[in-house]
């Protein structure tokens, strides 16, 4: 026997998100139940997105110092560090790009480590900051 179905997963993500208890939300239509399962996963699918790029941003810049700041510093090694990123969608946004080749390999995917040729340093510090200034809405 199975407790935790769908109307217990729905029951739990609403009384979670708004702290409702079972009759605030039975006192609800199954239309506004709907709407606000989707307002809760969509607010939270943006969140996550944020946090994806918060974390990537910080990857990168983290990476660009220390390529920077070790012995062997390299525009390659810059490239790689300034292309660096774990959120998928982001990824696919650095591929469309038009881009002039600086190295002829520099891996950017953490999940896959697929290749790929990025713009220079300073071009990719300059879009970390437009993410950062895009992710706090100041873009």
């Amino acid at each position: 026997m199975d407790l935790v179905g769908p109307i217990a997963i729905v029951f739990d993500l609403i009384s979670s998100e708004y702290n409702w208890d079972d009759e605030v939300i039975l006192n609800k239509t199954l239309r506004r139940i709907r709407q606000i399962i989707a307002a809760i996963t969509l607010r939270k699918k943006q969140q996550q997105r944020e946090q994806r790029l918060m974390l990537s941003w910080q990857t990168r810049s983290l990476a660009m110092v220390t390529a920077a700041a070790g012995a062997s510093a390299s525009e390659e090694l810059m490239t790689y560090a300034a292309n660096l990123t774990i959120d998928n969608d982001e990824y696919e946004e650095f591929g469309r790009q038009n881009t002039t080749p600086v190295a002829s390999k520099t891996p950017v995917h953490a999940a896959t480590q697929d290749t790929a040729v990025q713009k220079n340093f300073e071009a990719a510090a300059d879009r970390n900051n437009f993410d950062m200034l895009a992710l706090f809405g100041m873009k």
